[in-house]
Parts: C-alpha cells; sequence; structure tokens
C-alpha cells in the first residue's frame, strides 16, 4: 500500500461567463498553477453502495468522506496494466489517498470478471470487504 500525504483540494463554482477568462489564466500561468503530469488519459471506475452513499456524501458536501476507485492510465480497451486500487480519503478541507497494487484485468470483461481480478489481488482484508459491500458504478 503506497499513503499519499493530506494535501488541499478545493472546488470553485463558476460562473458559466468566466469560463473561458479562467482557462486563459491558467494556462498561460498568471494564476501560479503549473501542469503537475504530461498530458494522458485518465480512466477510473468508481465503486458504491446500492444506496449510492459515496455519491450522496459527494453531492451533498459531507466534509469526512471516501472514495472508492480503480484507476489507469493509457487506452481504456483491453487488458489494463499497472491499475490502482485508491481510497480517496476526504477530512475537511484536505484529503489524501491509500494506493493499493492490483492485477491486470480486462476493460471490455464484465464488471463481476473486474471485481474478481480485484479481490484475487494482494490487498489487506479489509480493503478486500470494503469491495464486496460495494459494486462498480
Amino acid at each position: 500500500m503506497e499513503t499519499k500525504s493530506y494535501r488541499y483540494e478545493r472546488k470553485f463554482v463558476v460562473n458559466q461567463s468566466r469560463i473561458a477568462g479562467l482557462f486563459t489564466l491558467l494556462k498561460h500561468g498568471v494564476l501560479g498553477f503549473a501542469e503537475a503530469y504530461p498530458e494522458r488519459k485518465i480512466n477510473s471506475i468508481y465503486f458504491d453502495d446500492l444506496a449510492l452513499t459515496q455519491c450522496a456524501e459527494n453531492i451533498d458536501g459531507i466534509g469526512k468522506r471516501t472514495k472508492i476507485r480503480v484507476r489507469w492510465y493509457g487506452d481504456n480497451k483491453g487488458m489494463v496494466v499497472n491499475p490502482k486500487l485508491e481510497f480517496k480519503i476526504k477530512s475537511a478541507l484536505v484529503g489524501r489517498k491509500e494506493i493499493f497494487h492490483v492485477n491486470t484485468f480486462d476493460a471490455n470483461g464484465s464488471t463481476r470478471d473486474i471485481v474478481k481480478a480485484l479481490l484475487a489481488s494482494d490487498l489487506p482484508q479489509d480493503v478486500k470487504l470494503r469491495l464486496r459491500t460495494t459494486s462498480p458504478v
């Protein structure tokens, strides 16, 4: 398991008429932001319970919540190489991730096959239990 340290992550509502200007400021570095990674394709499969609890907590802005997802970079068809299971843990204004390396799986496979591959990975039992109580959404 890899644990990322806490970091600030803020979201802001931007008036539709100001979006183009904001993108211009971001692109030209006026606001002090810099590109952290080269351009890449990001793929995610999110997990939630039948009541969509994690989704509701996100929409409601609950300050303490956990989001579960599998993430990989590159093509979203065929065999997924180097996928990671992430628990994105939010606590008020800061968040962190717990990241687990999981087995390769076929992105074209059924959700049942994907979950089987994840559960066959070398994961702690509590993580496997969380996966068994959620489903890809």
